[in-house]
């Protein structure tokens, strides 16, 4: 059961991303503001891993697993964020530069 909860939330994960991306390249948000969105999903995620880990078994491995991808998912919702301030930063310098 572990193992097809974690391709659960891989695909979750991969979906977010996805649909990131795509919004980004049709212009319907920025890439701060699916930053911002990903970071705050991150803790709500990584408690439903551990709720659904804590269900399958009584072990501390779907603690550290849920916890693995809370901090997995924070860490990529923060790069896209970093991602999307400097893009902003450069676009800003280019309009002031011309």
């Amino acid at each position: 059961m572990d193992i097809h909860l974690l391709w659960l939330f891989i695909a979750i994960v991969f979906l977010i991303n996805l649909c990131c991306f795509i919004l980004y390249s049709k212009e319907k948000m920025n890439l701060m503001m699916w930053g911002a969105i990903i970071t705050m999903l991150a803790p709500f995620i990584g408690y439903a891993a551990g709720y659904a880990q804590s269900v399958g078994n009584n072990g501390k491995t779907g603690v550290y697993g849920a916890g693995f991808i809370g901090l997995l998912m924070l860490m990529f919702g923060l790069s896209i964020w970093i991602v999307g301030l400097l893009v902003r930063f450069v676009q800003a310098v280019s309009r002031r530069l011309r």
